[in-house]
C-alpha cells in the first residue's frame, strides 16, 4: 500500500496519511527524473514473491586486459666507467560487473591505470678500492577511475538546467535504494602519482673498514581531481510512501515509489578542484662494517633524514585545526559561550604551509656485529631505529572540494522538501577556495590531518645462531622484533 505524504495529518496522537487509489500513484505526481531513473532498470527474469526479492539473474562478461613491456640499455663508456637505463610500462583495463548491460548498473565503472618508470644509472670504478654509484629515476602513474556513462545528458532524465549546468562532469546519478537494486556508482576520479629520486653513494675499502657513504633525495607528488559524486548521489526508502513516517508499518511504503515520487531521503552534490600536492624527503648516511679480528665484525652506521609534511601547490591544503580559536559564529542562545575551533589553511593568517610537525631530528643509528664462535658456529645480532614514512593520499580540500547536502524535508520526513526535478534550490556550494577560513565548514563534517602528528619509528633488534651440522646442512634459528611507535592522527 503505497501512502500519499501530502496528506500527511495528525488524529489525536497518531500521524497519519491516506494511501493512494489502487496504490497507484497518479501520473500528474511522478517526478520526471525519477521517472527516468526507474526507467534503466532491466526487465524482471523472473517473478519475485515479496517486496524486495530477487527477481533478476544475469552475468557479466568482463574484458580485462594488462600489458607490461620493459627495455634495458647497458653500455661501458670506458674502463671504470658503466652506465645502464631501463623503461619499464605497465596499462590496464579493469572493469567492474555491469548486470545491467547499459550505462546506468551498480557496477558500471571503468579503471584504467599506466605506469612509466625510467631510471639511469652510472658507475665508475675509479680504483680497485672504490666503487662511485650515480642513479636518477622518474616514475609516472596516472590512475583513472571512470564511469561507463561518462558525458551522460543529465537534461534527458528531466534535471533542471541550474543543477545541469552546474555539474563539472557528467554521469548518471548515483541511486542508493533500500530493497531495489542501487543504480550508478560514485566511481569519477583522475589522479596521478609522480616521482622523482636522485641518489649516489660511495663505497671504500680500507684495510679492515668497508666504508659506505650516501645521499637520497625523492620527490613524491600527487596530483588529481576527484568529482565522485558530482552528478549527485541520491538515497530512497519507503519513508515518505508509508503510513507512518515515524515508525515502520508492515505491508506499506516503497523505495521505488518514492523514487518516482522525486522524494529523496537523503543526497549530496559535489563540486571539485584539480589539487596538485607533494611531499620531498631527503638523507645522507654513512656505514662501516669493521673487521676487528678474523672472528669479530662490527656493522656501525648513522643515517639522518627530513621528510616534508604534505604541501599543496599555492596554499591550497588544511593543514590543522585550531582548538582555541574563538569562533565569530553569532550566538544566539541565552548563557551559552562562542563556540572554539576552525579549520586552518596553509599560510593564512599565520598557520604552517604542511602538514604535521616535522620530526628534526631524525637520526638513525644501526649497531650490528657477526661472530664465529667456532669453525661451525656463528652468531649474529643488530639494532636499528627506522622512520616510516607517513602515508598520503589526495587530500580533498574542504573550499577547494564542496559538498553540498539535500534538504530531504523540514518537518521531521512528515513531508519532502524537495523534488529530483529541482534536487538544490539554492545550487551547488560554490569553489571558495581558502576564503572563508575558520568559518568554512560551518554545519558539516570536516576533516584535517592533525598539526601535532610526527613520524611513526620502528626499533628493531635482531639476534640469530647459525650452525653447521654436517653433510652440507645448516640450521639456525632466529629472533626479530619490531615494535612500531607512532604519533600522528587524523581528525
Amino acid at each position: 500500500m503505497i501512502y500519499d505524504a501530502l496528506t500527511t495529518r495528525t488524529e489525536g496522537s497518531a500521524v497519519v496519511r491516506t494511501p493512494f487509489a489502487g496504490s497507484v500513484i497518479p501520473s500528474t505526481r511522478i517526478d520526471p527524473v525519477g521517472r527516468g531513473i526507474a526507467a534503466t532498470y532491466p526487465n524482471p527474469t523472473r517473478a519475485a514473491s515479496f517486496l524486495g526479492g530477487n527477481n533478476y539473474s544475469a552475468s557479466a562478461n568482463l574484458y580485462d586486459r594488462a600489458d607490461q613491456m620493459t627495455f634495458k640499455v647497458d653500455h661501458e663508456i670506458k674502463p671504470g666507467w658503466r652506465m645502464n637505463a631501463s623503461y619499464l610500462h605497465y596499462g590496464s583495463r579493469e572493469p567492474g560487473e555491469n548486470w545491467f548491460g547499459g550505462l546506468t548498473g551498480p557496477g558500471s565503472w571503468l579503471l584504467g591505470r599506466k605506469v612509466d618508470a625510467t631510471q639511469v644509472n652510472s658507475l665508475f670504478t675509479p680504483n680497485a678500492t672504490t666503487v662511485i654509484s650515480v642513479r636518477y629515476g622518474f616514475n609516472r602513474f596516472p590512475n583513472a577511475s571512470t564511469q561507463r556513462s561518462m558525458g551522460f545528458n543529465l537534461a534527458s532524465l528531466g534535471f533542471s538546467p541550474s543543477f545541469v549546468g552546474a555539474v563539472q562532469s557528467p554521469t548518471f546519478p548515483n541511486v542508493a535504494m533500500e530493497t531495489f537494486s542501487s543504480l550508478g556508482t560514485d566511481s569519477n576520479s583522475f589522479s596521478v602519482f609522480h616521482s622523482k629520486n636522485f641518489l649516489t653513494s660511495v663505497s671504500k675499502f680500507m684495510g679492515r673498514h668497508s666504508l659506505k657513504a650516501g645521499f637520497d633525495s625523492r620527490s613524491v607528488n600527487i596530483d588529481g581531481v576527484n568529482f565522485s559524486n558530482n552528478a549527485g548521489a541520491f538515497s530512497f526508502n519507503d519513508i515518505f510512501t508509508r503510513a507512518n513516517p515515524n515508525s515502520a508499518t508492515a505491508g506499506t511504503g516503497s523505495d521505488l515509489a518514492s523514487l518516482l515520487l522525486g522524494y529523496s531521503a537523503s543526497g549530496t552534490g559535489i563540486l571539485a578542484s584539480n589539487l596538485y600536492q607533494n611531499v620531498r624527503y631527503s638523507a645522507v648516511y654513512f656505514h662501516d662494517d669493521f673487521r676487528m679480528s678474523t672472528k669479530l665484525t662490527l656493522n656501525l652506521g648513522v643515517r639522518y633524514e627530513y621528510e616534508t609534511g604534505l604541501r599543496g601547490r599555492d596554499n591550497a591544503l588544511v593543514t590543522g585545526f585550531d582548538r582555541n580559536l574563538t569562533s565569530t559564529i553569532p550566538v544566539t542562545l541565552a548563557g551559552a559561550t562562542a563556540p572554539k575551533g576552525g579549520l586552518m589553511y596553509a599560510g593564512l593568517n599565520g598557520a604552517q604551509t604542511y602538514t604535521g610537525n616535522n620530526n628534526r631530528n631524525k637520526f638513525s643509528s644501526r649497531v650490528g656485529f657477526a661472530y664465529a664462535l667456532n669453525g661451525k658456529t656463528t652468531l649474529r645480532g643488530g639494532y636499528g631505529l627506522f622512520w616510516a614514512p607517513i602515508p598520503y593520499g589526495l587530500q580533498n580540500t574542504l573550499g577547494y572540494s564542496q559538498t553540498t547536502p539535500l534538504v530531504s524535508s523540514n518537518d521531521g520526513n512528515l513531508t519532502s522538501a524537495t523534488s529530483l526535478s529541482k534536487p538544490f534550490p539554492g545550487g551547488l556550494l560554490p569553489i571558495v577556495g581558502n576564503s572563508l577560513g575558520a568559518l568554512a565548514g560551518i554545519g558539516q563534517g570536516v576533516g584535517f590531518i592533525d598539526q601535532f602528528h610526527r613520524s611513526p619509528r620502528v626499533h628493531q633488534y635482531s639476534f640469530d645462531v647459525q650452525r653447521e651440522v654436517g653433510h652440507g646442512l645448516t640450521v639456525g634459528a632466529a629472533l626479530l622484533r619490531c615494535p612500531l611507535k607512532r604519533d600522528m592522527s587524523i581528525g
